[in-house]
């Protein structure tokens, strides 16, 4: 792993150490971890918190997405959809 990739790494896991009680208090999410951002279900190069569901409810998951990015300045994240696994 590149120095780049490490502090970016550290960063990322900074920000979900930060917000991951947030987030896994929320309904129907299931866990919270580091990956790549999708985007149309294409992976990209961009490190981001990975939130998993239960089910892909559109207007649950944009509202959680909308707070996060407020409090977090804007750093990606990306909705799985994994099942209930608390």
């Amino acid at each position: 792993m590149w120095d780049k990739d490490k502090e970016e790494y550290k960063r990322v896991k900074e920000i979900k150490e930060k917000y991951e009680n947030f987030l896994m208090s929320k309904k129907g999410v299931v866990g919270c971890g580091i990956g790549y951002k999708e985007i149309k279900g294409k992976k990209t190069n961009i490190l981001s918190i990975v939130c998993y569901v239960e089910k892909k409810f559109p207007q649950r998951n944009y509202q959680i997405k909308i707070w996060f990015l407020k409090n977090s300045r804007g750093f990606p994240s990306t909705f799985k959809r994994r099942g209930n696994s608390k």
